[in-house]
């Protein structure tokens, strides 16, 4: 995986990459370099898939989990047994309108939203500005040429706590993305928003492959 950036104002940077390229199956997620988290991916009921995040790759102790739901949006769960609860009983990460562009869930009470960050014309044009959040998602700062899978985590408040920036490119296919925490939000909740983005990223990358022609089944 590439060296790890990290955006103007971030606090901590995790970087996610790959060796099952065509599928990844197994992500490794790094933080100064040095791989700390695991997601593996398996498959459940109807085949639905279930992402675990482990210490320890596939045979490591489980930390936090998602799973589809069977239309649309997700469910996170915390903890070192998934199946000890029944899906129906994990926090719901739901799209809000018609779109996968918003996802919201509520954390001890709170309201939180990943939402997809898209560039505006102003945005892709200045080169020199700021807020870091704007810097952040500029091309030189390494977001995507896109921008279509790079999210922002908020709150009720509008406040910008997290930035998922899509990294997947042509030279380095290993590199799948980051994610950006510009303040800390404690062990729980951080494993939520990660267990929740990558549960929302998965979902995508499905719909897309399908799209294109992978079929239902596709990974």
């Amino acid at each position: 995986m590439s060296t790890e950036q990290q955006s103007a104002g971030a606090i901590k940077t995790y970087v996610i990459g790959t060796d099952h390229v065509h599928t990844q199956r197994s992500l490794e997620i790094q933080h100064n370099d040095q791989p700390i988290l695991w997601a593996v991916k398996y498959f459940g009921d109807f085949h639905r898939p279930e992402i675990r995040i482990t210490t320890n790759g596939e045979e490591g102790p489980t930390l936090a989990a998602m799973s589809f739901k069977s239309m649309r949006g997700i469910r996170v769960m915390l903890g070192d047994d998934p199946d000890a609860l029944p899906k129906e009983a994990w926090a719901d990460v739901d799209p809000e309108g018609m779109t996968s562009g918003q996802h919201t869930f509520v954390f001890d009470d709170r309201p939180f939203w990943w939402k997809r960050r898209v560039q505006s014309i102003r945005e892709k044009l200045e080169l020199h500005v700021i807020d870091p959040l704007i810097r952040t998602h500029n091309k030189q700062y390494g977001a995507s040429s896109l921008g279509g899978r790079d999210f922002k985590l908020i709150d009720g408040d509008e406040q910008v706590l997290a930035v998922y920036i899509n990294d997947s490119r042509t030279f380095n296919v290993e590199d799948i993305g980051r994610i950006d925490y510009f303040v800390e939000l404690g062990r729980e909740l951080e494993l939520f928003t990660l267990a929740a983005i990558l549960g929302i990223q998965e979902r995508i990358r499905r719909q897309r492959r399908n799209n294109a022609g992978g079929g239902a089944g596709a990974m």
